[in-house]
């Protein structure tokens, strides 16, 4: 029996669960290395967009530095967590979004805050699904394409049919657990389904190898747990399912419970107050050890749910000790380009360089022909070739059609991009340096091109075409807040009055939204701010606190009452600040 030392964490959000999750990929893992956690898994909501970073922040607790420190090296886990609605009522909702008139919207809709298109929710039953390799990442990837496929933008739509269909394709390589309250599971034991509990529970794991699907065990305090974890051990051992225990982490300590709950918030468009019944009960909901979550297990009154917990917690750790995944950022996957019979991506890239060379340079001269050679060896030694013919070929198609395109930045100082008509710029000429694109002692190169704006989707059918939807695809940007806006949002949430929440942002002079705490950290708080703005912000004009249980309480004094340790009433500005810029 494996130990509560050897437990994983299965069942945690990060900020890529966009405004639910409130640690980064990276404050999640370095907590899970104190915690001497081996394993975690991020299991953000309908994508996973959070892979790399966290895969990244998980290689670095195994660098030298980090074991000289003595944390635990922590394996990264890729998982998603899915929402399935359960009938055409919900399929419905979740194809166009909640809007104004929506019956679920309440009172408070129109005030056009960024919860306006999403005041709730979408419903439908919540389903955990880990990769334990490669195959089931690229699994996972492939059902989260077709789920956003499916639904409009910012509502993917993930039909039990599509899931189905996704978890049989991906057999032998997916975990499933059954999943938090949502879980279509629990969610029928708490409306006194038991037998449609099992029966669904049966139907999840019939779509993966014996041992596969787990029933999912979490404890937070609430006062129907203790019951929801002794009904969920008696359906898992009526139904021959193993169980695991999760906390269903959205953030990576306790005091990420205010601002989960501001970010619920803005997604709602609601202040704390409007918004209780949307907020997490307690700050319970963070990463523990094995051995606190052991003690909990203890405590249940069941005693086939303290079994149960036992079991659940050495499943975690089996499951984590068994989900391996390497996505091997240290080179390119290339789709495959075509090229004639008889060639090489490598030759073909030679040939066509050369003969661009002829044309870019008349008369050619000793040194292009050099420096051409000098990059068609690195190229060749780095595998190169096809990311340069795939580019190639790319520019070829635009100028075939007359659209406008040209590559840009460091590009510009390669010869072999300038001999195949992807720059315009002269490198030899203008004497760039080729080792500022491609450098074998740092990352691979990118090419970025700019074409027409309006004929740009010309060119990405092209590439659909020409290597496959399952070879190509769309990314995206992850657009973060600045320090006005951010201060905006976050004081809406917190219920100041709005003439407050736009003078205070006005008078706020940070630009960058990552600086505001630390420039509150030197200015004292919020206070100056206030009197900057000329405002008078008494005790009664701040919204009072949350405490753990999510009560009133003064305990919360230090975010939101005024007191000798608020932000909002701290010391006065220093006198060595710079004054504020007019806005």
């Amino acid at each position: 029996m494996r130990m509560p030392d050897d437990y994983c964490e299965l069942h945690a959000h990060s900020n890529f669960s966009f405004l639910d999750g409130a640690s980064h990929p990276e404050e999640l893992i370095a907590r899970a290395a104190v915690l001497g956690m081996q394993a975690l898994a991020v299991t953000d909501h309908a994508g996973l967009y959070g892979a790399v970073r966290l895969l990244k922040a998980a290689a670095q607790t195994r660098t030298n530095d980090a074991r000289a420190t003595g944390l635990t090296p922590v394996t990264a886990i890729i998982g998603i967590e899915l929402t399935i609605p359960r009938d055409e009522g919900e399929l419905r909702l979740a194809r166009r979004g909640r809007k104004l008139n929506d019956p679920y919207r309440g009172e408070h809709a129109s005030r056009g805050w960024p919860g306006e298109l999403h005041a709730g929710p979408i419903p439908g039953d919540h389903l955990v699904l880990l990769a334990r390799d490669a195959a089931g990442y690229t699994a996972l990837s492939r059902l989260a394409s077709r789920g956003h496929l499916a639904g409009e933008k910012q509502f993917p739509i993930f039909e039990r049919t599509l899931v189905e269909e996704g978890l049989d394709e991906g057999r032998g390589h997916l975990v499933g657990l059954s999943g938090c309250r949502n879980g279509e599971v629990p969610r029928r034991l708490l409306a006194g389904e038991q037998a449609a509990a099992r029966e669904a529970a049966q139907r999840w794991a019939s779509h993966f190898p014996e041992g596969d699907f787990a029933v999912e065990l979490s404890h937070h305090l609430e006062p129907d747990d203790d019951w929801l974890a002794a009904q969920l051990a008696e359906l898992a051992e009526a139904a021959g399912l193993p169980t695991v225990v999760t906390n269903q982490v959205h953030y990576a300590t306790a005091g990420g419970h205010r601002l989960q709950d501001v970010l619920v918030c803005i997604r709602h468009g609601a202040t704390l107050d409007e918004a209780r019944e949307l907020l997490l009960p307690n700050a319970d909901y963070r990463l523990k050890g094995g051995n606190e979550l052991a003690a909990i297990g203890a405590g249940l009154p069941d005693a086939r749910a303290r079994s149960a917990w036992e079991a659940g917690i050495a499943q975690a750790a089996a499951i984590g000790q068994a989900c391996r995944l390497d996505l091997n950022f240290e080179r390119y996957r290339f789709p495959g380009f075509t090229v004639p019979e008889g060639e090489t991506p490598f030759s073909y890239l030679y040939q066509r360089a050369h003969e661009g060379l002829r044309v870019r340079y008349r008369p050619i001269t000793r040194q292009s022909v050099k420096q051409l050679a000098h990059e068609l060896e690195i190229i060749e030694r780095t595998n190169l070739a096809e990311f340069f013919l795939i580019v190639w070929d790319l520019m070829e198609f635009a100028r075939g059609k007359g659209i406008i395109g040209q590559g840009r930045g460091s590009a510009g100082d390669s010869i072999v991009a300038y001999c195949l008509g992807i720059t315009k710029v002269d490198p030899i000429a203008h004497k760039l340096l080729f080792e500022r694109f491609i450098n074998e002692a740092r990352t691979l190169p990118d090419i970025d091109i700019d074409f027409d704006v309006n004929r740009r989707e010309e060119v990405i059918q092209y590439l659909y075409q020409r290597y496959g939807e399952d070879h190509a695809a769309m990314v995206c940007t992850v657009i973060t807040y600045r320090a006005r806006s951010a201060v905006r949002e976050v004081a809406k949430a917190l219920g100041f009055p709005p003439e407050a929440v736009d003078r205070v942002a006005k008078a706020l002079d940070t630009r960058d939204a990552s600086d505001v705490a630390r420039d509150l950290a030197l200015d004292g708080g919020f206070g100056w701010l206030f009197d900057e703005a000329g405002l008078d912000m008494d005790a009664e004009a701040i919204p009072p606190g949350r405490d753990g249980r999510g009560q009133t309480d003064g305990a919360a004094g230090s975010v939101t009452r005024q007191s000798s340790d608020s932000p909002w009433h701290g010391s006065a500005r220093p006198a060595l600040a710079l004054p504020l810029r007019p806005d």
